[in-house]
């Protein structure tokens, strides 16, 4: 049984066992798709703030329906619990992204903490695509990302993490950030990710770790058709890069493909990003939706604009 890299959530009830924090918010969002006349619907949306969800939106000639899941807010605080839950029930379609990338702001001795539960049954399909996770200087962060996959699903993921605000070249300056990816194929484990960086102790930048890149980004696929065949052009088409990307892809576990780009710079992340995804929906999604490409490698570009209130 794993062990949760964050405190224990607050019980039914909004009665806490821990001690009253005067500092950070709770946060909760709980989507479901489900399959009704061949067209997949968002039958269950509940969102607490700072989360807020669109409305579901459909490609066009197509069942796949998608959702932008936004923050109402400047990004994580110390002390902030923010928690979602997404489930794709057979039959349903679904590509849920982000609006913009993640800042998390100087936390203190505190940490923010984010959970994301994922799960798609046997027959459904999810694309997961996100923009990065940004720690500012002196920033905590603890995240858990728990994906449950039925045998039959098919599952595309992205993420992706900045050494900080590079463009102020504050790069390496948080003070902390925990991260445990784990999946879960027919409720065995199949993959467990699990790091943790503290910058002031031990630099991520050494030759052994991430050496001179700023930019890592996190791939995962479930699919029917993975296999070390299939995998061969995904890996040509990422070595075709200019050597300002490093990348490896794995299969850890039957038809379950993971992935680690590291980039050092933006351009070349979202060069990696796009490639990437481009590459899996040709070869494993079948005959992807031309309108799925184009939302998969078109998103908000990786860095913020510069904030110049300060």
């Amino acid at each position: 049984m794993l062990t949760s890299l964050l405190p224990p959530p607050e019980p039914e009830g909004g009665v806490s066992p821990l001690p009253v924090r005067d500092v950070g918010r709770s946060g909760r969002l709980d989507i479901r798709f489900s399959a009704r006349h061949g067209r997949t619907v968002l039958d269950r949306q509940y969102h607490e703030a700072p989360f807020k969800v669109s409305r579901a939106r459909y490609l066009a000639a197509s069942s796949l329906a998608r959702v932008i899941v936004m923050h109402s807010t400047a990004g994580l605080f110390g002390g902030d619990r923010l928690e979602a839950r997404i489930y794709v029930e057979a039959g349903a379609r679904a590509l849920v992204t982000s609006q913009a990338a993640t800042k998390v702001h100087p936390s203190g001795n505190m940490p923010a903490c984010q959970s994301l539960r994922i799960a798609v049954e046997t027959g459904g399909e999810l694309h997961y695509y996100v923009d990065p996770v940004i720690p500012f200087a002196d920033s905590r962060l603890w995240q858990e990302i728990r994906i449950e996959l039925g045998p039959g699903a098919r599952f595309y993921y992205w993420d992706g993490l900045m050494a900080g605000r590079v463009r102020r070249g504050e790069s390496w300056r948080f003070a902390e950030l925990r991260s445990e990816t784990a999946v879960f194929v027919d409720a065995e484990l199949a993959y467990l990710d699990r790091f943790e960086l503290r910058p002031s102790d031990r630099s991520p930048t050494s030759r052994w770790a991430i050496d001179r890149d700023l930019y890592m980004g996190t791939a995962i696929a479930y699919d029917p058709f993975i296999n070390e065949e299939t995998l061969q052009p995904i890996r040509s088409d990422i070595a075709s890069m200019n050597g300002t990307v490093a990348a490896g892809l794995d299969i850890p576990f039957d038809r379950l493909m993971v992935g680690r780009f590291l980039a050092q710079n933006g351009s070349s992340f979202r060069r990696a990003r796009d490639s990437y995804q481009r590459t899996v929906l040709k070869h494993l999604a079948g005959q992807p939706d031309s309108e799925l490409v184009a939302l998969a490698c078109r998103r908000p570009p990786v860095a913020p604009r510069p904030d110049r209130s300060t």
